[in-house]
Parts: structure tokens; sequence; C-alpha cells
């Protein structure tokens, strides 16, 4: 089977808080499975402060799936899905060193990689979105390890729903986040609702798990985060940038409002706000909006 379940229990021991926060020699220990008395909460923790970043390929590695290399290189053979694949090599991360080559080692695993997983997934085969997330995989993993990393996220965490025909998973998600603006911010949700706003704005905050429109770096600690905890990472970041930037936005109309929350919001908020404090997310914050420590 190309796919296994991940469970944070597996890995590493559940201590009692507090949890001191997890120090360099001890990120190394978390790539030896059994061997860590460091738990999910005080993992998160310095998820949030940030990974080594020559332990970050390690560390993602442990939510890969198993596929080996002569399955990978059977799929990657596939050529159905190149008319579209092709189309988005060039206007995937064109500035990135990694990329800007047409025919260069980045564009080849990347295409590598968006080939195998629409032929091992032919019902939802390739998508707009797909190559944001394999690229940034690209970025810090090799080619085989990257796709076991997007095989993890597309299954394991069900993120292929998103693609289906229909979008499923993304509308559920929008629906979510439309009922939370509500319960917890009234006062935005009817300014959404006077601009005729609709929540298909935060569409590409999922469908490409912010990295189309987040800076790189901060794209990593999202997927550092995304690939143990899912969609929950990324509805907390959205309510807590609405809740920091409500002021602003409750004063935007229409397709300003838009543009501002489709494309600007992530931008501001990290260039305005420490990462770990945009990140780190207590079961109250929603009603808490001055708290956040400002860069």
């Amino acid at each position: 089977a190309m796919s296994r379940k991940y469970s944070l229990s597996d890995e590493f021991e559940i201590i009692d808080p507090p949890v001191p926060k997890v120090h360099r020699e001890e990120w190394a220990l978390l790539q030896r499975p059994g061997q860590s008395r460091v738990s999910p909460p005080g993992l998160r923790h310095s998820l949030v402060r940030g990974i080594p970043e020559h332990m970050r390929p390690g560390l993602w590695q442990m939510f890969g799936a198993n596929v080996s290399e002569r399955q990978y290189l059977q799929l990657s053979n596939f050529t159905g899905a190149d008319r579209e694949i092709n189309k988005d090599l060039s206007r995937t991360f064109p500035f990135h060193s990694l990329f800007t080559q047409k025919g260069g080692i980045g564009q080849t695993a990347l295409q590598n990689l968006l080939r195998a997983y629409a032929k091992a997934d032919p019902k939802v085969g390739y998508c707009q979105g797909m190559a944001f997330i394999a690229g940034l995989l690209l970025m810090h993993l090799s080619e085989l390890a990257a796709f076991r990393v997007f095989w993890y996220v597309m299954n394991d965490l069900q993120w292929r729903e998103l693609f289906l025909a229909g979008t499923p998973k993304l509308v559920r998600i929008l629906d979510s986040l439309a009922r939370q603006v509500e319960s917890h911010h009234l006062d935005l949700y009817m300014h959404f609702q006077s601009q005729e706003l609709d929540f298909t704005c935060f569409s590409a905050y999922f469908l490409t798990l912010c990295v189309y429109i987040a800076p790189l770096e901060v794209s990593v600690k999202i997927m550092d985060l995304f690939l143990m905890e899912g969609e929950e990472v990324l509805l907390n970041l959205i309510l807590k940038m609405l809740v920091l930037k409500k002021t602003k936005i409750l004063r935007l109309k229409s397709g300003e409002l838009h543009n501002f929350l489709s494309k600007r919001l992530v931008v501001e908020c990290f260039e305005q706000y420490k990462a770990e404090s945009l990140l780190e997310f207590g079961s109250d914050f929603c009603q808490i909006e001055e708290e956040y420590e400002m860069i």
C-alpha cells in the first residue's frame, strides 16, 4: 500500500506538561523513533519557534508515505497529464533559482513528481495548486522524499478531496471558516455580507497551503505545523489574522476588500507580527485581539 496512517503517539512518548522548549540536541532525537520524550504540545511549541534548517528534511520525511523508488520511477513515466502539468512548471516559483531554468533540475523534478501523482491517483489527476505544494517540498527534500510527503498530504491528510470534482473538502472548510467568523466575530461577518464577499476569496490559502500568497520563510513554518495538525492550522491562522487586521478590514469595500483578504492579509500580518505569535493558537484566541507581539 502506498499510504499509511501516521500518529504522533507512534513516535513520541507523551509526558505531563509543562514542557520545556526543545533544544537543538532534542531536535536530533526526534528523528529517532521511540527514543524521544518530547510530547506533542512540546513539539508544537518548538515547531512554532522554528526547526533548525538542516534538520527540516529529516523531520518532514517522518511523515512520508511508504513508496519505493521502483514504484516512483514507474509512476513518473506517465505522460497523460503533461499538457496541464507543463503549463504550470514555469509559473511555479518563477523567481526561485531551483525552478527558473526551463527543463532544469527543479522543473524536471517537479514534472516527475506531479506526473507520478497523476498516475497514482487518476480520479484526481493533476490540478492547479498542487505544483506549489510539491515545489515547496522539493526545495527541502529529494524528489522521492518529496513525493512521499506529498502523498501523505494528499491522502493521509485527505487534501486530495480539495481537488475532486466539486471540491467537496474545500466547500466544507470554507463553510467552517464562515461559521467560525459568524460565531466569534459577527461584526466582520456582517461586513462581509454587506460587501457581498464570498469566502471563496480564501481558497488559495487551502489549495496551495498558503505557499502561493505567503513569503517562503512563512510557508515553511506553516508546512511544519500542517504536516502535524492538518487543516486546523490554516483555519486558526486565518481567524487570527482577521482579528489582528479587523480595524482595517472593516474600512475596506468590495473589490479592495476581496484583494486584501486574498492577497495582502497574510503578507501584512507576517511583516507586522512575529511568526511564533501568529502560529501559537490558544483555546481562547478568538476573543483576544491585542495580545500579539509585534516585530
